[in-house]
């Protein structure tokens, strides 16, 4: 039998966890998500995606329009984690 796959952590029924430590997981992230989510509101699935980019150890490059607290939610996710925070900003224009 094989563990589910990082986004079935985050799924609003997901498959039941075959052994304790992946329970303690989901619970752990679920947590994490509720404690940024309180910072970053409407923006569940850039949080998730954050969460599973970090335990994958993965960059992320979010883009979008201003607004959209792409800033804020990697800032609450770095405060709940008691990262470091650095801010990398491009202004590149046109297409490559």
């Amino acid at each position: 039998m094989t563990e589910p796959d990082l986004r079935d952590l985050f799924a609003e029924n997901p498959p039941k966890p075959t052994s304790p430590a992946l329970a303690n997981v989901r619970s752990g992230l679920l947590r994490l998500l509720d404690r940024i989510e309180t910072q970053v509101v409407g923006q569940r699935g850039l949080l998730e995606r954050l969460v599973i980019a970090l335990l994958a150890g993965g960059h992320v490059l979010i883009e979008g329009v201003p607004g959209l607290a792409k800033t804020r939610a990697v800032r609450a996710l770095a405060q709940a984690l008691d990262l470091p925070f650095h801010l990398l900003k491009s202004f590149f224009k046109g297409v490559f």
